[in-house]
């Protein structure tokens, strides 16, 4: 398939080379398609150069997102539907969105208006169902407008792959390597299922070995002080500070300022962090950064933005925006940070975070308010 369509890149499906196969079919006859394919096609990387195809060479007349409900009972994912135009003559995209089957017939979506070529300043150029996708990306563009990135300022990378190197050897992590108590030699783990908000629970212990483990990374990265969060986040992003040894598996990911990695030698850090600046690393207090990649606003623009649903890749966290902030107003949220001691997080603690956060970077009244209408 990637050798006979263009549009099948990366983890592709066939369905792509048969859309791909339909437009090429049509085009000469400025015929429409309609293709009834699943939801996953609107976000999903594979899906990336169809959409660009889609926006650039053709007219996506309509996308119906039928992803609240399953069309085929028996199916296992949940489908949109798509009118395409063979001729690029519009730019002009009907959005509808339907919560039952029975909407099909009673012709009750709520419907929306966008140009098509916003889909293309999304990450993966995402084919968007939700409202106010424009509003959302000015938005997007103000927080960035104030920040960084969060890898201009820290490391972000994968766990250990803990498996042994050899496939031969039938090693699986989780039997051979880790245990409920302690043992000689063996250190704290934690995986993705045991990162909260604020705070981070050990869970078992490891038996780490580097000349083991097919990709054993460095002890620095578990050992330093440093931010974690899970791979597969839910319905809100949740971030944790480490501050001594705690190793992790593949459902977390490991976030430490550059300054800290500075005399590590490993081919990813060097890679990675060439040419930052570590003065001003260092000028970005870790809880500060916590309290940032835990507010409101942050886990709106990853929701928003950058998200395809399920899983947090350590290029998404890369992307986050980071307010450049003084010290003093760093201060004033880690005071805050400090406060927090248990989980759940104290409402009252979240919002005057949430409000700090969202004037560092800038967002007037109505921006906070179009975020927090969205975010609920």
């Amino acid at each position: 398939l990637i050798d006979s369509y263009s549009a099948c890149v990366k983890r592709t499906d066939i369905y792509i080379a048969f859309l791909q196969r339909s437009l090429e079919a049509f085009a000469s006859k400025n015929g429409y398609v309609c293709f009834i394919i699943p939801f996953g096609f609107t976000k999903q990387q594979y899906a990336e150069k169809m959409r660009e195809k889609l926006v650039k060479t053709h007219h996506v007349k309509q996308i119906v997102d039928a992803s609240r409900f399953k069309i085929f009972e028996n199916a296992v994912v949940s489908n949109c539907v798509m009118l395409v135009e063979a001729r690029a003559i519009s730019s002009d995209t009907i959005v509808r969105v339907c919560n039952q089957i029975s909407d099909f017939a009673d012709d009750t979506y709520s419907e929306s208006k966008v140009d098509a070529t916003e889909f293309l300043k999304l990450k993966d150029s995402r084919f968007d169902t939700l409202p106010d996708l424009e509003r959302s990306l000015q938005v997007g563009h103000a927080m960035r407008r104030a920040s960084v990135e969060l890898q201009q300022l820290c490391y972000v990378g994968y766990r250990a792959g803990l498996n042994h190197r050899d496939s031969s050897i039938n090693k699986k992590y989780k039997d051979a390597y880790i245990t409920s108590r302690r043992r000689g030699g063996r250190v704290p783990l934690h995986e993705g299922r045991d990162v909260q908000r604020y705070a981070c629970a050990q869970s078992a212990w490891l038996d780490y070995r580097p000349d083991e483990h097919y990709n054993p990374m460095f002890r620095e990265l578990f050992e330093l002080p440093s931010i974690v969060t899970t791979a597969i986040p839910g319905s809100r992003l949740r971030f944790a500070h480490n501050e001594g040894v705690m190793y992790n598996t593949q459902t977390v990911i490991n976030i430490v300022r550059q300054d800290r990695l500075d005399d590590v030698e490993h081919s990813t850090v060097v890679k990675t962090t060439s040419g930052l600046d570590n003065d001003f690393t260092r000028s970005f207090d870790e809880l500060y950064i916590l309290a940032v990649l835990n507010s409101t606003a942050v886990d709106w623009y990853f929701q928003r933005l950058l998200s395809e649903d399920l899983h947090l890749l350590p290029n998404d966290v890369k992307q986050l925006p980071i307010p450049v902030a003084s010290e003093s107003a760093q201060r004033e949220i880690v005071a805050l940070v400090r406060k927090i001691d248990t989980a759940p997080v104290d409402p009252t603690l979240d919002r005057e975070i949430d409000d700090l956060v969202f004037k560092l970077y800038g967002l007037s009244s109505e921006e906070v308010d179009f975020i927090n209408a969205m975010r609920h």
